[in-house]
């Protein structure tokens, strides 16, 4: 069971990351910061492990859109057999629906992760060294996609995720400037 916290921390944004996408238009995102789906901090099963997701980011892209290093790095981890999918709001339901994804990890000892890949669109190995920039996967539908595709995009550490800074994106990331009607 997913149960909601409030977190008041403060988290110094990182910085070094491009988008890990080549935009074709205008950024669209579905769920930004402290998105209401599940861009939150919340403890899962007995609570005694809290976990802090409030700087999540769901970049809404058609499904194929090349997926691409944010930061230099080295793969850390790859699961591309998932055949999960949901497309509700429900994150009960919603959290235990496993997405393909891969995660690359960075210099500085944090991670990013690429979440909702096409399983048989990842294009990388693990412990493979990837320069910013380089294409990693394509999009693809899995996991807890909602109602709309996307790309999940986080950088943490441990259960602690980070806001980041953009070298290459100005934009609104925090979900409630985005969307002023929720």
């Amino acid at each position: 069971m997913i149960h909601p916290i409030s977190i008041d921390t403060v988290v110094k944004p990182v910085e070094g990351h491009i988008l890990p996408f080549v935009p074709k238009g205008p950024v669209e995102i579905f769920q930004g910061y402290n998105g209401p789906h599940s861009h939150f901090a919340f403890t899962r099963g007995s609570g005694r492990i809290s976990y802090d997701y409030r700087f999540g980011l769901d970049f809404k892209l058609p499904l194929g859109t090349e997926v691409i290093a944010s930061k230099e790095g080295r793969i850390h981890y790859i699961i591309n057999r998932s055949h999960s999918l949901y497309r509700g709001l429900d994150s009960e339901k919603g959290f235990y629906c496993s997405p393909n994804f891969l995660i690359v990890e960075h210099s500085d000892g944090l991670k990013s992760c690429y979440s909702h890949l096409d399983g048989s669109g990842i294009f990388v190995e693990i412990g493979q060294k990837v320069k910013q920039g380089q294409p990693l996967a394509k999009t693809g539908l899995s996991g807890w996609v909602g109602p709309v595709p996307h790309l999940h995009f986080q950088v943490y550490h441990r259960t602690q995720t980070f806001p980041v800074n953009f070298t290459n994106y100005f934009g609104q990331l925090e979900h409630k400037l985005l969307n002023n009607n929720e």
